[in-house]
């Protein structure tokens, strides 16, 4: 009976029936294929999967064919026909060799069927909503579901049948998820549409719902993957969900707000999610792959987040209408401290202490800069350009007197602290400040600024030099000098 069914596949494959014949051509062949498997295994399959369950399964798909086959004007593009049918066959003929037994050779013509079968499902969709002329946009945020959920649901068919193939197809789908997301982003900020839109929010919704429920299936049922590969695709979401958001804001922001609001958008939700990166202990999802969060994530975050504050910052003053533009009251200040307060948490982490700690000094000398310049372009109209802000002799005495602070306030913490090369560094800024008066400050003689800026800084630098002496040498390095000189 089972060479009879299995000569009813080669005939089916090599000469399809018209409709509705095929209907009944399958039907009557998964029919025949269970009869036979019961009859070889009464009770059970060998793998779990019931007759009654391979008959229905294959007279849904061939409900879909009579369906395709029925209504052909209703499918614009032709190769959507073929590889839906196509797929139907695989899926069926999948199912139909899954009944029979564990050989290998079986097992692998089934993989390979199943892929296929996938795979063209997938085009096939695609390629009707492209022949339908959709919206790029649409179009993507459809593959982006599809992917999500063919993950999850090749993960249940993979830990239903115990079959290892299924389970790396669900992570070559998963993985297709995060091309989707990159494409959907790149088509939102391209035509400045947000990927909320044609139905994007429930899109979105359910494909990342779909894409960190994939990671709790494959940590119950065996991930059938490196764990350096499923830490990657942790990373990549944390890094892709945020982006997201970001082209969601910029577009909603931009038709009600000012250019300050879409810039601090990216710089708000990268400290966000560098915040939730360094956290400790992890929270889920974190939790599952900490290394990863707390290493490569939170380091490409960290690194986007100081980019961010170089390139956005110095790039645009950051206009906060429809709010009053007030100093550390506007979005581009306001983001700047939750970077801060991020990279701050970043570095608590204890990883690359040393880099962890220039780009927080960096970051705080940047910070109180764009702050002063900002007020200074707001309050008192300084335009906002290098050039600008080297003619203007109030944009001069006003970093004159700050870095003098900042100088102030580091070997302060350094003299506390007993830290001598950060008090070297703020004397070195110190000196800065120094040689800058000389060279630059001097042209502005006889106004009001160049008087102000050279009796604040005069008073500070008297004031730094009665309260911030050179810390003294730690007691164990003049111990260990005074052995070496002894045993010398």
């Amino acid at each position: 009976m089972r060479l009879i069914g299995w000569g009813w596949v080669g005939a089916l494959l090599w000469q399809p029936l018209e409709y509705p014949g095929y209907v009944y051509a399958w039907g009557s062949l998964a029919l025949l294929l269970a009869v036979a498997d019961r009859r070889s295994a009464p009770g059970e399959t060998a793998i779990g999967l019931s007759a009654e369950w391979v008959a229905s399964m294959a007279w849904i798909v061939a409900a879909m064919a009579a369906a395709l086959g029925a209504a052909p004007a209703h499918l614009q593009h032709p190769a959507t026909v073929v590889m839906a049918r196509l797929s139907i066959a695989a899926v069926a003929l999948a199912a139909s060799l899954l009944s029979l037994g564990r050989d290998a050779r079986r097992r692998a013509a089934a993989s390979a069927l199943l892929s296929l079968a996938v795979f063209g499902w997938l085009f096939a969709v695609l390629a009707e909503a492209i022949a339908r002329d959709e919206p790029a946009l649409a179009v993507a945020q459809l593959g982006l579901v599809l992917a999500a959920l063919s993950a999850l649901g090749l993960g249940w068919l993979a830990e239903r049948l115990r079959w290892s193939w299924p389970q790396r197809l669900a992570w070559a789908f998963h993985a297709a998820h995060l091309v989707f997301a990159a494409y959907v982003i790149s088509q939102a900020v391209e035509s400045n549409q947000a990927p909320s839109d044609l139905h994007g929010a429930i899109a979105w919704a359910v494909a990342w719902l779909a894409y960190y429920a994939r990671f709790v299936q494959a940590s119950r049922s065996g991930a059938e993957l490196p764990h350096s590969a499923v830490a990657a695709l942790h990373v990549a979401g944390l890094w892709t969900l945020p982006a997201m958001l970001a082209a969601e804001a910029i577009v909603q922001l931009g038709a009600v707000a000012g250019s300050g609001w879409i810039h601090a958008s990216w710089g708000a939700l990268a400290a966000a999610a560098l915040w939730f990166a360094a956290m400790q202990p992890p929270r889920w999802p974190a939790n599952a792959a900490p290394e990863a969060y707390a290493g490569v994530g939170a380091n490409g975050l960290a690194a986007f987040a100081s980019l961010w504050l170089l390139v956005a910052g110095f790039g645009t003053a950051g206009d906060p209408a429809p709010l009053p533009a007030l100093p550390l009251l506007n979005p581009m200040d306001v983001t700047s401290l939750l970077v801060l307060a991020a990279l701050m948490q970043w570095r608590q982490l204890g990883r690359l202490r040393a880099l962890a700690d220039t780009v927080l000094c960096a970051s705080i000398f940047l910070i109180a800069n764009l702050v002063l310049l900002r007020a200074l372009h707001f309050m008192a109209g300084v335009g906002w350009s290098v050039e600008q802000w080297s003619h203007s002799l109030l944009v001069q005495a006003g970093l004159s007197i700050l870095w003098t602070l900042l100088a102030m306030i580091t070997m302060l913490f350094a003299h506390r602290r007993a830290l001598r090369p950060l008090w070297f560094a703020g004397a070195c800024l110190l000196g800065i400040v120094v040689v800058k008066m000389i060279a630059i400050d001097l042209s502005g003689r006889g106004t009001v600024e160049r008087i102000v800026s050279f009796v604040a800084v005069g008073l500070l630098i008297m004031l730094i030099g009665y309260l911030t002496p050179v810390p003294p040498v730690r007691a164990g390095i003049l111990s260990g000098a005074r052995d070496t000189e002894c045993k010398s």
